[in-house]
């Protein structure tokens, strides 16, 4: 459908015109008269008129302002405040640290050597809106990447004083906020919840009330104040995206870098996100850099930087500058013809990056804004993984399969081994020498504990996989990310791994449940490492299923409830997984070498290590080492996959 012709005022033909100098875009409908969408300009008067109170602040999104701008002049005016006035605006959260970019000779390469980008070089102020367009995605997406420090490159990034470098790349991730293309918010979690678990994360400084009143504020703000009980799974898509914002501004970031952020949007909703984009920048002084192909955005950008298309397939900068001169530049008959442009653009032939080079400020070490740890935008070790863990525990809630996973495999064990074997296994004087079973009813036990803790872990990780290397992106810890999820698998599967304990009950046992009870409770966390291993190792989880489904047979046969390990090729394979080790510590605690008849009929189904005088020491060794190897290796996989990326 295209659209209607603009109105006379137009400065040149297409869906972008100016309408009373303001950018507009004109929608036909089936009635007599068209929809216009009209966006205010960088250079517009935003907000409601200026207030004579000073001392009542405001934000151009209408709610007092106490996550945005220098408290201490009012922004709209300019006007001082007095220290009575100050104390009146009710201040959340500390103000966002502003910083202006330097790039310089910014090359980026493929990891075969591939030049993607090619000596770029611009400054952005802070409070600027940069669109970054062209017909080279690739290109503009590594512009981007380098930016936020998540791609090697060539070539000096400055943020204020502070230049970037793989030692200042964790502070520099600590000030940005990024949006991606696509949407990372599901789950069931009604949205008021997950922004308070950002606060809570971000603002490690701030009070509980501060951080509630924070979460209201901003959700006014963007609005979202009639989606907060709405889960995140069924937000539409504008919301997801004021949301994913939402929670950079939560973190104060400084500077915001967004992945097309109004790409399928309708006309309506992409003009409301630009507004909210445009308020964010002005009134709180965040850079903003987006890259896009739309009109709409690209005419609300303060500045466009416009990527063009080398003979040898790299980008350099093609313009950069106001975003309504861009069409004229390249030989456009009217402005916003940006069909046009990214047709010149895309032609290799036409080379538009050997123009005048933009003005470009000197660095001056002294001059520029120090970037200062001066409040942690992330908490430390312990209480970030206190936090990620609280949080993945209520996520458990909301969605309740996640409880009934951990209970459902051990509770079916549980029930077909008493079907099956009865009661009694554990006397040491039965009625009757037939049948009595103590050492499948300790293997039951053993795998009851184990398996669910493995399926659940194994699940943990790799289906957020692109929500965690976001979050990694901005300054996550990894150590904490993994800490966090194992945390939440212990603390949901302590009930879960004690469930087997009831096999120990009315088995005429002697030695008791205590050594049974905690070595479940051990091996279950052991499995729940292993798990987190495997899903850290993952991309995808249909791979992730393969391994998994590796990891439960070989729990099974190899922990020796079945099949006969113990001084075999097979032991030093079995070593390696908690189930031996399960078994093998409660066969020593019921000394199971004077219970089985097969022990007393054959010494070789039998092992030296299933009587009581062999102890407990190696078993709770065995299972704290792989544990402890296990969770290291999930923290060096997601590491990894945090550079990869």
């Amino acid at each position: 459908m295209r659209p209607s012709p603009p109105p006379t005022d137009d400065l040149g033909a297409g869906p972008v015109y100016l309408d009373a100098g303001q950018p507009a875009l004109e929608i036909p409908t089936d009635g007599d008269r068209p929809v216009t969408i009209r966006v205010r300009p960088p250079t517009g008067t935003f907000g409601p008129p200026p207030d004579p109170d000073a001392g009542r602040l405001e934000n151009v999104l209408g709610v007092p302002r106490p996550w945005v701008g220098d408290v201490r002049s009012d922004p709209r005016t300019g006007v001082a405040l007095s220290r009575a006035q100050r104390r009146q605006e009710p201040r959340s959260l500390p103000p966002i640290q502003e910083l202006p970019i330097q790039v310089r000779g910014l090359t980026v390469t493929t990891p075969e050597g591939r030049p993607i980008l090619e000596n770029l070089s611009v400054d952005i102020a802070p409070g600027e809106i940069l669109a970054v367009a062209g017909p080279a995605d690739a290109a503009a997406d590594a512009f981007v990447r380098a930016l936020t420090a998540r791609a090697t490159f060539s070539g000096r990034i400055s943020y204020g004083a502070l230049h970037l470098t793989p030692d200042t790349a964790p502070l520099v991730r600590s000030a940005i906020g990024i949006t991606p293309r696509e949407n990372l918010l599901t789950g069931p979690m009604p949205l008021r919840r997950a922004l308070a678990h950002t606060a809570a994360l971000r603002q490690p400084d701030a009070s509980r009330a501060q951080r509630r009143a924070a979460v209201g504020e901003v959700a006014h703000g963007l609005g979202l104040r009639q989606h907060l009980a709405t889960p995140l799974g069924d937000l539409d898509r504008a919301a997801s995206r004021r949301a994913a914002i939402a929670m950079d501004v939560l973190s104060r970031a400084s500077v915001l870098a967004l992945h097309d952020p109004t790409a399928g949007l309708d006309p309506d909703s992409e003009a409301e996100i630009l507004r909210m984009l445009q308020a964010l920048a002005q009134a709180g002084r965040r850079t903003i850099v987006m890259t896009t192909h739309s009109a709409m955005a690209m005419s609300v950008a303060d500045n466009v930087l416009l990527l063009d298309v080398t003979p040898s397939g790299a980008a350099r900068l093609g313009y950069h500058g106001p975003p309504a001169k861009a069409a004229t530049h390249f030989g456009a008959a009217t402005e916003w013809d940006f069909a046009q442009v990214y047709a010149e653009l895309a032609d290799p032939q036409a080379d538009w990056s050997s123009g005048p080079a933009p003005e470009l400020a000197a660095f001056d070490p002294d001059a520029g804004p120090r970037l200062t740890p001066s409040r942690r935008s992330w908490p430390s070790l312990v209480p970030a993984v206190r936090r990620l863990a609280a949080r993945r525990l209520e996520e458990y809630w909301w969605r309740g399969e996640g409880v009934l996973a951990l209970f459902a495999p051990g509770a079916v064990l549980v029930v077909i081994a008493l079907a099956v074997l009865g009661w009694g296994n554990l006397d040491p004087a039965p009625p009757t020498a037939e049948g009595t079973s103590p050492r499948l009813l300790l293997g039951f036990a053993a795998l009851a504990a184990v398996l669910p803790a493995l399926v659940t872990a194994a699940r943990e990780i790799v289906p957020e996989r692109r929500a965690m290397v976001a979050a990694l992106a901005v300054g996550m810890s990894p150590t904490a990310y993994v800490l966090g999820r194992y945390a939440a698998v212990l603390t949901a599967g302590v009930l879960p791994a004690l469930l087997p304990v009831v096999l120990f009950v009315g088995q005429g046992g002697v030695h008791g449940i205590l050594d049974p009870a905690w070595l479940l409770l051990l091996g279950a966390a052991s499995a729940a490492a292993v798990g987190l291993l495997i899903s850290a190792a993952g991309r995808r989880e249909a791979r992730v299923l393969w391994v998994l489904g590796g990891a439960l047979v070989a729990q099974v046969l190899l922990c020796s409830a079945f099949v006969a390990i113990d001084d075999s090729a097979l032991q030093p394979a079995a070593a390696l997984t908690p189930g031996y080790w399960v078994f093998r510590g409660l066969a020593a605690s019921q000394d199971l070498i004077g219970l089985d008849a097969g022990c007393r009929a054959d010494a070789r189904f039998c092992s030296g290590h299933w009587s009581v005088t062999a102890g407990l020491g190696q078993p709770v060794l065995g299972l704290v080492l792989i544990g402890v190897v296990a969770v290291a290796g999930a923290v060096t996989l997601v590491r990894g996959a945090g550079r990869e990326n």
